[in-house]
């Protein structure tokens, strides 16, 4: 890393390579042209952070190339690489979950046929037992068990009664 100095005359190279003036820096870093003169001469023998910053984005190099701060290409590579395996790792997740989304509606799609099957079933069976017995009034089939109820709570335990009782033979 190269001390404040040498910083500040290779800002001033750089600058005057790239052909811009003192007072367009000052402009791309929001301060006046003698501020900008101050920092390039060391008057105050310190550079802020921001400044340094802006700087580099200015003359279109990066802050590390600024200070000659060598950063470990091979760990950078390396981190490359690692994200580029994350990002390939995020596609393979987000597939993976669209295709148990996927599954998720086909099954509840599958769970509301089979509801609408049950309540069909329970509908014959009940209008079946009213009509050929009076007494059957007092049964479990003349709770008349609403619709909606019926869909919510009892449709699959019915169809496992049904399926039990060999009235269904399978559910496939």
């Amino acid at each position: 890393m190269e001390n404040l100095s040498q910083v500040l005359e290779k800002i001033k190279g750089l600058r005057v390579q790239k052909g811009k003036s003192q007072t367009q820096m000052a402009d791309l870093l929001g301060i006046t042209q003698a501020g900008y003169a101050n920092i390039e001469s060391n008057s105050k023998g310190k550079l802020s952070l921001a400044n340094a910053v802006g700087i580099a984005k200015a003359l279109e190099i990066g802050f590390n190339e600024l200070y000659d701060i060598d950063g470990d290409s091979q760990k950078i590579d390396d981190l490359n690489k690692e994200i580029e395996t994350l990002k390939k790792r995020v596609v393979e997740l987000d597939e993976q979950l669209n295709d148990k989304r996927q599954l998720i509606q086909f099954l509840s799609d599958r769970s509301e046929l089979l509801k609408e099957f049950a309540w069909m079933i329970y509908c014959e069976e009940l209008e079946t037992n009213l009509s050929s017995n009076e007494s059957t009034n007092k049964s479990v089939f003349s709770k008349q068990l609403d619709r909606e109820d019926f869909m919510r709570y009892h449709a699959i335990e019915y169809l496992k009664k049904c399926f039990d009782e060999g009235k269904i033979l399978s559910f496939n």
